[in-house]
Order: C-alpha cells, then structure tokens, then sequence
C-alpha cells in the first residue's frame, strides 16, 4: 500500500515528505483502503488523527468514547488493512505513512475537527490532571484548533505555561512558538492590553534564547509602547531591559539609552530591584554616550541599591554590568573583584551561564595582571559551567577564549579553526559584533603569521563602518608600517597623532591601540611621537594587552620598541628582558619571538660585551621557533 502511494508521487515528481496538498489520485488510493472498513473503525481514526501522526490508544479510547478493549480491536482492522502500525511501545501506535494521516484528518467535517481537538483538550486534562504541566503544549495545541472564542483564554493559559517550560529547559524556539501563538490569538480576541503585556515580555526573553535579534526588540518596544499607555512602569522597565539586553562597542544606541532613561524616570527615586537593574544597564550601555564620570556614578549606586535590596540574582547581573562599565585600561583589580561576587552570586542562584561569563572575564582580566595561574582556575571553571548550558552565547564565548589562548601558544592553525566555530556559533546565538570580534581575531593571527595583506581590505571596511571605533584605522596603520608601504603609513600617522594620541579613547581598545601605534612609531622612525606614547604607556608596564577573545601582547615589549626608538637602549633592554620573562610565564609563544627579536635589536644598539653573541643566539631561537610555529 505505502508502495503505491510512493510511486504515485513519484510519477508527479513530488518527494513522500514534501509538505505539499495531496494529490487526488493519492488521496483516493488512501480513501479506497479506508472504505471496506467498518463505520467505528473509520471513527477511530478520525479521532487519531486529531492525536497526530502517532497516537497514544487510551488517550484515542477517551476521545473516542469506545471502551480500551473495543478500541483495540477497531485498531486491530486498520494495522491488518496497513493503514496503522505499532509503534514500538506500549500502547501506542502511528500512521502507516504522513499521507494517511493528512488524508483522515483533513476529511473530517471542519466542526467535527474542531469539537474532536477540544474534545481532546478536555480528555487530556482529566487524565492528568494532577500535572498537566506534562501536556501544556498539548493541550494549548489542540484549543487553538478547536478555533473557537470560548477555548481562547484556556488555550493562552496552556500555551504560555508550555512557553514557560520550554524556556526553563533552554527551549527558546519553541517557547517562543509557543508564546506567539498565544498573543495571536489574544489579538484576534480582542483580549485587553494588559493581558497582552507579560505575554510580550515573556515572548521578547524566549527571542533572545532563540537569537531572534530583529525580533526581540521590535517585541520589547511593543511591551514598552502599552506599558507607556497603560502608565505601568514596572513593565516598561522590564521591557526597556530586555530592548537593551545586547551589549556592543561600536558606538552609542540612542534608541537603548533613550528607553532605558525613560524607564528610570518612570520608577522614581524610591529603592527596588528594577530600578537597580535599569541604573546598571543604563551605565553600561551608555558606554560611548556618557562621560565615564557618570557612567561610574550610575554604576555605583546600581550596586548600592541591589546590596540594599539583598536580591542575589539581581546584584550578580548590576555587578555584571559595572564590569562593562570598567573595561579600559584601568580599574582591572576592580574588574576582577567585581567577575568574581558575580561568579560566587551566580552560582548560589544556579545561574549558570551568567557564572560562565563571569569566569571568562576574570579569566581575561587576570591574563592582564599578569596572574596566569588564577587565569588558569578561572577558565577551568568557566569550561565546567559552559559543560552545563547550552546556550549559544556563552559556548561561543568560550569558544573566543579558546582562540585567544591558542593564540598566545601560536597554534596558529587550531586558533583559527575555534576562531571559525566561535564564529558560526554566534550566527546561532545572541552573538552582537560577532563579526567584529572574529575579524579582531583574524588580525592578530594573520599579524603573527606575516599575512597582515590578507586583512588590508577588511581592515579599511572596518574603518568605514565603524566611525566610532578607532582601533581599526590604528589596524590599518599597522599593517601599511609592517608591509613596508611607508608612503601610505607616515601620514596616517600624522593624522591619527594630530593630538599626541589625547584622542585616542581610553576605552576596551586603548592599550591594543597603543600598543600597534608603538609599533609603527619604531617602523616608521618617528622618535618624538614614540617618547609620547612611552610616556602613555610606562605607567601601564606591569600589564598585558588582552581581552575576553584576543591577546595582542605585552605592554612591556611596547616600551622596549618605543624606548629603542627615542635612543634610550638601556631602557629598552629592561622592558624587553621584563616582557621576555612574561610571556614564558604566560606561554604566549607567538610574542615570544617579538621580544626576542626585539632584544636582539637592542643589544645589537648597545654592542657591549657579549651583546654580539647573544643577539645573534636569540635572533637564531627566535628564526627556529617561528618556523616551526608557522609565524614570519
């Protein structure tokens, strides 16, 4: 029988799984097995397949009306006529083929279908009625087709606890499915708005799970719009919290900043949770729109209102977002501090993914202190919490981490397959900038590989579309010094040191883009501005240039090129020999060989005793690792 079906289809050329309207030839071979069959037995499965595709028979027997003894030997005469089979346990059985099943089902009356559904949603409640949370999804399913007014307010009940679930499970498409169903159905209703409301909100998170970008916040800003004209503050916070959910650091969101303010200005003065929340969220997102003054000002008293509050999840999420108030070349003890409460508070609260992040910043942090050791404790505990949560997010932020330490180790080709799977991860996750970091990442690697021409056109995109982020014309700069294009280096130069580099902002970005103007003041010979960048730098000596998903080196191998280019070689020789010592400590191979090739240009500039020698014993190290490494 299913043979015939499948050469019929084939003969029309249509694949057996193709969601497509039955052909009539189909559907009347399917017709011609079901009408031998008794009155009851047809009955039966009409009522199945109102169940699905697959059926539970004492589920079909309550349904149906038929005792379970009658009922299975009604099943009996359809699985000997081939139109039902087993389905391999107990009591439950399935549709010999999809088209079967579509055939009974859509030639039931439309008003039988959709009495049998609601039917069916009754039943299903009855026998479990002491947890219908088991069947949420199920019961919603079948009153929204029984497609009558009288089951909706059941069937969005139904639905947003299944949204509910599927999102505690990590769900997040299907509780979304789940959720925008039901606001369907309450719009076509005519249900009032301030049902509709935490449905939206609900619906808008369930997004963010499922890195529905777009969707998301057009669903927030439709909560925030009724809780505007509902005059409810605390859901337009809420709304306004989750609209700004996404942090990015390639200029100011007006449309963020602005709902976030309004949503602050709507709670008031008087201490809680959600306005604790909203100051904290606000100072970060306003990362390049407010003076860091304010920023700094917001952020402290979002963490004095949550340790006053004595909420534990919400403190772990304010002192989540000071740290992205912080991130700069400054404040890294701090940082670290405030990484570590969030870690502790979140895993008291079993946040898990909010833990993991927590260890991978502190982890970061920790690299630019120069502590590998506790750098280590803290990836490992990220890689445990990451082991527990599925989310997309925060596997590829693991994975950025990952690339970044197979960096610092110069396995240039394992850095840039994670750099390639964190990179597909994020088009699945919530994931903003992903782009950007992945070609963050690719500049280091291709720098350390002597590729740096590779990137030239990339680089000079990132300039156009990020205006705001200036790392990316001290990139370009970088690769015209290190190619040789001196023609094209020196005025860029020129421009980007118009201020003696005052401009630079002194954010996430600040030492990387010193650190490679550092460089091209050496390239370029440019000894007065290379004593104003070692001036910048010197008090940062002590620190390493790193970030969650990149390393670009030592400060220390900076001051060493900016001191030999200002003609200070006893200088040089100190920061060099320093930032040799670290990146054996820290195992960063790849600036390693910098260093070494570094100090060996210097003690070449001092030529004292011995100097000689041990400049060329080091050139010859650094020429055997680097090629056995795959670097220049």
């Amino acid at each position: 029988f299913v043979r015939e079906i499948k050469a019929l289809l084939a003969r029309d050329g249509i694949a057996p799984s193709a969601p497509l309207a039955l052909p009539d030839e189909v559907r009347e071979v399917i017709r011609r097995r079901l009408e031998p069959l008794a009155p009851d037995v047809r009955r039966l499965l009409g009522v199945a397949s109102v169940l699905g595709r697959e059926f539970a028979l004492p589920l079909a027997s309550a349904v149906s009306g038929f005792a379970s003894a009658d009922a299975l030997g009604l099943l009996a005469a359809a699985v000997q006529a081939g139109l039902v089979q087993e389905a391999g346990r107990a009591e439950r059985y399935r549709f010999a083929h999809a088209l079967v099943h579509d055939t009974v089902y859509e030639d039931l009356p439309v008003a039988e279908r959709a009495a049998l559904h609601a039917r069916s949603a009754t039943v299903l409640e009855e026998l479990h009625e002491l947890d219908t949370d088991a069947r949420a999804a199920e019961i919603a399913h079948h009153l929204f087709r029984a497609a009558d007014r009288v089951h909706v307010e059941r069937a969005v009940r139904f639905a947003a606890r299944a949204g509910e679930l599927a999102s505690a499970a990590l769900g997040y498409e299907e509780a979304a499915g789940h959720y925008e169903r039901a606001l369907e159905a309450q719009v076509a209703t005519g249900r009032p708005l301030a049902e509709r409301l935490p449905l939206l909100l609900r619906f808008g998170a369930a997004q963010i799970g499922a890195a529905d970008l777009d969707g998301f916040r057009a669903t927030f800003l439709e909560a925030a719009r009724i809780a505007r004209e509902l005059g409810d503050a605390t859901s337009l916070a809420q709304a306004a919290l989750g609209f700004a959910s996404l942090r990015h650091y390639t200029g100011p969101d007006s449309a963020k900043i602005g709902l976030l303010e309004e949503a602050l200005d709507a709670l008031g003065e008087e201490d809680s949770v959600l306005r604790a929340c909203v100051l904290g969220r606000l100072a970060s997102a306003s990362y390049y729109a407010y003076p860091a003054r304010e920023r700094d000002r917001l952020s402290r008293t979002a963490v004095e209102v949550g340790r006053r509050m004595g909420d534990r999840d919400a403190l772990s999420r304010i002192l989540l977002e000071r740290y992205h108030v912080l991130i700069g070349p400054d404040d890294a003890e701090e940082r670290i501090a405030a990484s570590l409460e969030t870690a502790r508070l979140a895993a008291e609260t079993g946040a898990v993914g909010l833990a993991c992040e927590a260890h991978l910043q502190a982890h970061a942090d920790l690299i630019i202190v120069d502590d590998p050791a506790r750098a280590e404790v803290e990836l490992a505990a990220a890689e445990s919490c990451a082991a527990e949560r599925r989310f997309g997010y925060h596997r590829w932020r693991l994975l950025l981490t990952r690339a970044m330490r197979a960096m610092m180790a110069a396995e240039c080709a394992r850095a840039e397959d994670l750099a390639g799977q964190a990179l597909a991860v994020a088009r699945a996750a919530v994931a903003n900038d992903a782009g950007l970091v992945w070609a963050g990442q690719m500049f280091n690697l291709r720098r350390a590989q002597g590729r740096l021409d590779e990137l030239h056109g990339l680089a000079e995109n990132a300039v156009a579309q990020y205006p705001q982020t200036p790392i990316w014309r001290h990139a370009l700069l970088v690769i015209h010094a290190e190619r040789g294009d001196l023609a094209q280096a020196r005025p860029l130069l020129d421009a980007l040191a118009a201020q003696d580099f005052a401009d630079v902002p002194r954010d996430w970005g600040w030492l990387a883009s010193l650190s490679g103007l550092a460089d091209a003041c050496a390239i370029l010979g440019d000894a007065r501005r290379a004593a104003v960048l070692y001036d910048l730098l010197l008090p940062y000596a002590g620190r390493n240039v790193a970030s969650v998903h990149t390393f670009w080196g030592t400060v220390a191998r900076s001051l060493g090129v900016l001191a030999l280019a200002r003609g200070d070689v006893a200088a040089a020789i100190a920061h060099l020999e320093d930032a040799l010592v670290r990146c054996v400590r820290l195992g960063a191979a790849s600036e390693e060989v910098r260093c070494a090739e570094g100090l060996a240009r210097a003690l070449l500039a001092r030529d004292a005793d011995n100097d000689r020698a041990r400049a060329a014993r080091l050139v010859e190290d650094a020429r055997r690792r680097a090629e056995v490494l795959g670097l220049r």
